[in-house]
């Protein structure tokens, strides 16, 4: 299914997912460029995401999606050693999450942590 990009809006792109049909690449990157900029209402993207969840992702629209979150990503100019450690945030199952484990070896060491989600330095880097 592809959404016409010149009338794309997001009833038919939830509509066609809650249809079972699979978007492609393009229709997601239209997505994640609406909530990227600021377009989308929070409602929005909710439904996308319990859509396509409900839907099951495919390899075509989590491609559109990263594409699209890449491409207007901004670099992150750190001076010194860095870690950036990304993580899921959490496997339901009550475990210790990656990034935490993460911390915890780094906060030995000379290197700011980065965590992408939060955006936040987890200790400073020591001179």
């Amino acid at each position: 299914m592809t959404v016409r990009e010149s009338t794309r809006t997001w009833p038919d792109l939830l509509g066609a997912l809650l249809d079972g049909h699979d978007p492609e690449a393009s229709d997601t990157a239209w997505a994640m460029d609406q909530v990227m900029t600021g377009a989308a209402a929070p409602v929005q993207l909710a439904g996308l995401l319990v859509a396509l969840r409900a839907e099951g992702e495919t390899a075509a629209e989590v491609i559109g999606l990263a594409d699209t979150l890449r491409a207007l990503a901004l670099p992150v100019d750190v001076p010194g050693p860095t870690v950036d450690v990304v993580g899921t945030g959490g496997d339901r199952a009550g475990t210790a999450g990656i990034s935490t484990m993460a911390a915890a070896i780094d906060s030995g060491t000379a290197t700011d942590l980065l965590t992408r989600w939060s955006e936040t330095t987890t200790k400073p880097a020591t001179p």
